[in-house]
């Protein structure tokens, strides 16, 4: 597993902040008319945009108390629209929806965050948009081109020494089940418990990240739990017939 380790371990490190901001949410429409789903913290005259809502924001929303942090949902992702066209879903479009969030919040600068193949798509942005973006930051981005070779000094070789040996062995197992294939958003779910340690630069910090991530999803979970219904009586005369 090959990694850039700069600024890898942020989001993970930030989980156990809460906000006191308020937010707010709603949708954007792009130009192809496609609903982009965000959720918005913070008041400050810095902005950071997040692409990847889904997985970002519960981590750098910790931020509002010294940026405006808008995250969203890409297309055909998370609660943003579906898209059945798959010519519809490129680079280019992910670009364009990136910068109808920025015109739709009338921000004039900000940053951004490149997760993953994201970090491609936020540098193609900035290429587009030199005057528009502040600062980047990539945490686990994919190469410019396939195979690309990084200095020893910017990778961590340690997938087998970080990964948790029962995880490991879970994920397989799903996969021997076709599970990855029967239920993807479930294992996508159990994949990121198991596999987010390797963007942790220092391997001492990882058990305190998984620390960390599990009260988050206990947070979570305690916040989707719906209120116990009252107990309730309903009294309903039977017909002549009994029935």
């Amino acid at each position: 597993m090959q990694r850039l380790i700069p600024a890898a371990a942020l989001a993970l490190s930030l989980f156990s902040r809460p906000s006191a901001s308020q937010t707010s949410e709603g949708f954007l429409e792009t130009s192809d008319r496609v609903r982009l789903f965000y959720e918005k913290s913070g008041s400050e005259a810095s902005t950071l945009i997040l692409p990847g809502h889904l997985f970002l924001y519960p981590a750098f929303r910790a931020l509002d108390e010294r940026f405006t942090v808008i995250a969203y949902d890409m297309r055909n992702r998370g609660r943003s629209d579906f898209v059945q066209d798959g010519s519809l879903l490129t680079l280019e479009h992910d670009v364009q929806d990136l910068e109808a969030v920025r015109r739709h919040f009338g921000v004039e600068r900000f940053s951004t965050v490149g997760y993953s193949y994201l970090g491609k798509m936020v540098v193609l942005y900035a290429l587009r948009h030199p005057e528009r973006v502040e600062r980047i930051v990539q945490i686990g981005p994919v190469p410019l081109a396939l195979g690309t070779e990084y200095p020893e000094r910017l990778r961590n070789d340690d997938r087998d020494q970080v990964l948790d040996v029962n995880g490991r062995e879970k994920l397989r197992r799903l996969r021997e089940e076709n599970f990855h294939l029967e239920q993807p958003e479930k294992y996508c779910e159990e994949e990121w418990l198991v596999t987010r340690v390797l963007l942790v630069g220092d391997p001492a910090n990882v058990r305190e990240a998984r620390r960390r991530g599990l009260l988050h999803a206990q947070r979570v979970a305690d916040e989707l739990r719906p209120p116990p219904l009252p107990p309730f009586r309903i009294d309903v005369p039977l017909r002549p017939d009994g029935f």
